[in-house]
């Protein structure tokens, strides 16, 4: 459990009207949440501000380089802040480019659900972060505290807060003054002035208070007067907890005795009046410790099982030590390949391979989570993912056509960049086929998560006859989206073992449905989040004369994905 209780979001939105949208999502979130809002960088600054915010969400206008301003700021003060930029449609692309630069998320203007999705995002990352420091602070404050303990030489050790009041405490039986002023009489609990001579006890209350506020070991040598006879005192006060210091007192005879008795600690210990509470509490650390790094290895590992399998999969396995095959009636498969990639690849080492396809995959596994997409695996150069599983099924076409979009563009992108080095790059190929299919996961001692069915085997063949620079989709993809995208017929073609298909060409989204000056026709606009935003809330949708209805009616039971429990294993 981390010990940091909020989470600063500073937005730095300059019209009004764009910071009431964002600010009526936040109601979703938890109340840890604080949000802050200036019209720009340079009116934050005005305020003089303490501390700095987790999260930063900005206008971005690309054309007066709106938001790089900040970005530049944060990046230089503190670079675990998440810096996300706000925009609309007409920029989504200068916005995704940014994101090599050291932006962390973009959000788009009237899209909540990406709104939430980055957030929340933000917001996981975050807490990871802190529960990770969280660990790393306990683990070191347990090591003070025991060092404190193993290399103290123990006349007499005391464990004793700000306000001087003792919290425990350790005897030598060799130290003569000690024993004497102490006699058999526990002194847990009472004030230092209740056991050392007045000026002694507002000594050492002094070096506590210094202790704690600068943080630092410290060293005092002083006489101390008991029975009439000033005895040579050194002490040592070394910081353990907030509030908590531990002081180390020796008595030396003469200054020669001062080295020998400092390096005989660890040997005397053996030799403490409560040596039994000594090892219970040395213990007791080492246990507190290994919890922690327990906990911590146990936030790696589920972690790492988020990155392998879908979430109710999780869940199942960690419950029942199993996950039982599904069965879903609609979702939609796509793979990915690149084109000349064996041409290219050629002429590339095996550690520049590795980099390169690195580059793609990762931001095509980024594009699959924003889409609610699975990434089921890779094979080679190809990327295979369906999109239904986890996510709503009645928009999984259309969200695993977004994401092809983007993973296009992104590789447009990336080989423009190439080539103004001089260098050559692989284009790509996505081929898309929607239908039943089962998921599960296969071996013990090494799961993988994998999807069989017809459906693949359909979607794997188109992708094979598939041209790059396309989206290559079946009938069944066609008629599950042509109410918001265009597509050109290709044909009917053979595929491999699966007979004869009918196959289209995405050309784009539905007139009215793209951003305004978009050539492309592949980048959506209000119009288009508004009708996903209606199927995603169960909402009927039909096209009329070039018009579009929305129905308040739920249409779930037309396409309810059914999922089914196979009793027998694959």
């Amino acid at each position: 459990m981390n010990t940091f209780n909020t989470i600063h979001l500073l937005f730095l939105i300059q019209e009004e009207d764009k910071y009431e949208e964002l600010e009526s999502a936040l109601k979703d979130f938890d109340s840890k949440l604080v949000a802050t809002r200036y019209k720009n960088l340079t009116s934050w600054l005005d305020t003089n501000p303490t501390k700095m915010p987790e999260i930063v969400i900005s206008d971005y206008l690309p054309e007066t380089e709106m938001g790089l301003d900040a970005l530049e700021y944060f990046r230089n003060k503190n670079k675990d802040t998440i810096f996300i930029l706000y925009t609309n449609m007409d920029f989504l692309q200068s916005a995704i480019d940014e994101t090599k630069k050291g932006v962390s998320d973009y959000i788009i203007q009237n899209i909540p659900s990406r709104f939430a999705v980055v957030v929340n995002n933000s917001i996981e990352k975050i807490i990871t972060r802190w529960d990770l420091l969280d660990n790393k602070n306990v683990i070191k404050r347990i090591e003070k505290k025991n060092t404190a303990l193993l290399n103290a030489q123990p006349d007499y050790l005391i464990q004793a807060n700000s306000k001087g009041i003792i919290l425990d405490y350790k005897i030598s039986t060799d130290s003569e003054i000690i024993n004497l002023m102490l006699g058999k009489e526990s002194i847990q609990g009472k004030i230092l002035s209740e056991i050392f001579p007045q000026d002694t006890a507002c000594l050492i209350q002094e070096e506590i208070k210094n202790v704690l506020t600068n943080n630092k070991l410290v060293n005092k040598s002083f006489y101390m007067n008991y029975a009439s006879v000033n005895h040579n005192i050194e002490a040592r006060f070394v910081k353990i907890d907030t509030d908590e210091v531990m002081i180390i007192l020796r008595e030396f005879s003469s200054d020669n005795q001062k080295e020998e008795d400092y390096y005989r600690a660890i040997s005397r210990i053996s030799r403490y009046r409560h040596k039994e509470t000594l090892v219970k509490e040395l213990l007791n650390h080492m246990v507190d410790s290994d919890k922690n790094l327990l906990a911590e290895e146990k936030k790696k590992a589920d972690l790492l099982l988020s990155n392998i399998l879908p979430g109710y999969m999780i869940e199942d396995l960690k419950r029942y030590g199993k996950v039982q095959p599904v069965q879903y009636d609609q979702v939609a498969v796509m793979f990915t390949d690149f084109v000349g990639f064996s041409k290219i690849s050629r002429y590339m080492s095996p550690t520049q391979l590795l980099k390169e396809l690195t580059i793609y995959f990762d931001e095509f596994e980024r594009i699959c989570e924003i889409y609610s997409i699975e990434k089921v695996k890779t094979i080679g150069d190809s990327f295979l993912c369906v999109a239904g599983l986890s996510g709503n099924h009645r928009t999984a076409g259309i969200d695993i056509l977004l994401a092809g979009i983007e993973m296009m563009r992104f590789t447009d992108s990336r080989r423009e960049e190439l080539k103004l080095q001089g260098e050559d790059a692989w284009g790509i190929r996505l081929a898309i086929h929607s239908g039943p299919l089962i998921a599960g996961i296969v071996g013990h001692q090494k799961i993988a998560f994998d999807i069989w069915g017809h459906t693949v085997n359909i979607a794997a063949r188109i992708e094979g006859v598939g041209k790059g620079g396309e989206i290559t989709v079946s009938r069944n993809m066609f008629d599950f989206t042509r109410d918001l995208f265009d597509f050109d017929y290709i044909g009917e073609r053979e595929l491999k073992g699966v007979g004869m298909h009918d196959l289209y060409k995405l050309s784009g989204l539905k007139t009215g449905l793209y951003a305004k000056n978009d050539k492309t026709k592949f980048i959506p606009n209000v119009n288009f989040y508004k009708l996903f935003e209606a199927l995603r809330d169960g909402k009927h949708i039909m096209r009329r004369d070039g018009k579009y209805i929305i129905s308040k009616q739920s249409h779930d039971r037309e396409l309810e994905a059914k999922k089914e429990i196979l009793s027998n294993s694959l």
